[in-house]
């Protein structure tokens, strides 16, 4: 009986046949090419085959095979108006028991039963329904399961026929039985076992993939470690691994773990700036530090000096800048001003040669220093601190003024020389002008002989002793007279 859904049913047997071999299909199976199986694995496509509906298609027995062969007929010996191509050999699900390498199969050209190799390839023709006449013996097969690594244990896909047994879990494998029937074989399944490997990436950082990941039981894992940008690795470990690069292998896995790594942020070292080695009058304000943070600034003896501060476990650098070299004298020099509202004006703030006319017997062994305070306003006063590279113990400061060298009040020891300026004051070399104070002077040593034409002062000083002797005088002549 013909069904007309590619299906036909023996009404001799009961028993329902497709029409085509597998991989066929079509009225009259011309469509497609025949697939060709292994006995193996024609067992496992039988037991998964869904076809017009039905799902309990099978291999059929051997004595199931003949009952299509028509003795009256040869080459081939089947119902050519019933079923089509099927002049070839044609496996049954029946092994031999005799051999296990061989299982029974039915030659459609001449209607010859014979014994095939399992491992060779043939046409495969399913049936349904009945029950498989003769020695139906069937070997327990593995099913989809067998060899997939999972992290739980399988509970589907088991046995592709037989009947399974329970799931054991041991530490590398999930393992299980499928038993045949009938006398079948059993199979022994197994699927590797996975385990949880978890990534856990502190602040300032991450490890790539981010997510957990199934490993299986024996093999090993890696994840690339990626510092957030002023951040280095600080520490990276777990599940029995190695860091080359910047990527993190594990070890083989065999169990659930962690890799944990953290972040630490990157030692700066401290490194001197352009300014280093420059030498200048005042203290610099730029350059100071090619890394790390410039630390307070000093002037002293002649040098600049700070320090490059390092960070985060780096270290610091320390910095110097000699002062400038002196002009008519000898070392280098350093200038600074503390007080109210003047600063040095830089550009005119450099070593200047001493102006002519040195008292005699002066030296500035350091030169004349020639600079200029602005915005002192009216009145303003500075305190200016000048340091030399040698000694300045036992001089004195010595300023050029209207045209001649006195000395000022300053305190002048080891390699520093202090003093005031006020602004339209005594020692501001530019008189009145207001809001700027003017200086050309320098430490010296010696003593400036007295000059012939008396100061003033010591003038008024000898006409006053003049006029009180010129009166004694006439007071003792009046007496004389009298």
């Amino acid at each position: 009986m013909d069904h007309g859904d590619g299906t036909v049913t023996d009404t001799r047997t009961g028993l329902m046949w497709k029409k085509c071999n597998e991989g066929l299909s079509g009225a009259d199976c011309s469509t497609g090419s025949a697939q060709v199986f292994t006995w193996n694995a024609a067992l496992v496509y039988a037991e998964a085959h869904n076809f017009a509906g039905y799902d309990d298609w099978r291999m059929p027995s051997v004595k199931e095979l003949r009952s299509l062969v028509e003795l009256c007929r040869n080459e081939p010996a089947y119902n050519t108006d019933v079923f089509f191509d099927m002049n070839a050999t044609l496996l049954s699900g029946v092994p031999d028991v005799l051999d296990p390498d061989q299982a029974w199969a039915v030659n459609f050209d001449y209607g010859l039963t014979t014994t095939v190799s399992r491992g060779d390839d043939y046409r495969v023709h399913l049936v349904r329904g009945g029950q498989p006449s003769g020695p139906y013996v069937q070997d327990g097969l593995c099913g989809t399961a067998q060899g997939v690594a999972t992290l739980t244990t399988p509970s589907s896909g088991l046995c592709a026929t037989g009947s399974a047994g329970g799931v054991t879990g041991a530490a590398s494998a999930f393992t299980w039985s499928c038993a045949g029937s009938n006398g079948g074989a059993t199979a022994s399944c197994a699927a590797p076992r996975q385990y949880e490997v978890t990534p856990q990436a502190g602040a300032n950082g991450s490890l790539s993939p981010a997510t957990v990941q199934a490993v299986t039981y024996g093999t090993t894992t890696a994840f690339t470690v990626t510092p957030a940008t002023g951040y280095a690795l600080a520490s990276v470990d777990g599940c029995g691994g190695s860091l080359s690069g910047d990527t993190y292998t594990t070890g083989a896995i065999v169990g659930t773990c962690t890799v944990d790594a953290t972040f630490s942020a990157t030692p700066v070292t401290g490194s001197c700036g352009a300014a280093q080695g420059v030498a200048r009058l005042t203290a610099p304000n730029s350059g100071l530090c090619a890394s790390g943070t410039p630390g307070s600034l000093s002037s002293a003896a002649g040098t600049h000096a700070w320090i490059c501060q390092g960070a985060n476990g780096g270290s610091d650098a320390a910095c110097s800048a000699p002062g400038a070299a002196a002009q008519g004298g000898s070392g280098t020099v350093t200038l600074s001003v503390a007080g109210g509202s003047c600063v040095i004006d830089t550009g005119s703030s450099a070593p200047v040669t001493p102006p002519p006319g040195l008292p005699t017997g002066v030296s500035l062994p350091y030169g004349a220093l020639g600079f200029t305070l602005n915005g002192c306003g009216t009145g303003g006063s500075a305190t200016v601190t000048v340091s030399y590279s040698g000694n300045v113990d036992g001089l004195s400061y010595w300023k050029y003024l209207g045209g001649s060298w006195s000395t000022i009040p300053a305190t002048v020891s080891g390699h520093t020389a202090v003093f005031t300026l006020v602004d339209g004051g005594p020692y501001d070399a530019d008189g009145a002008a207001d809001g700027s104070i003017q200086d050309p002077g320098g430490p010296g040593q010696g003593v400036a002989p007295v000059p012939g034409p008396l100061p003033w002062g010591l003038a008024l000083m000898a006409g006053l002793l003049g006029l009180i002797g010129l009166g004694a005088r006439r007071r003792l002549m009046g007496r004389l007279a009298g």
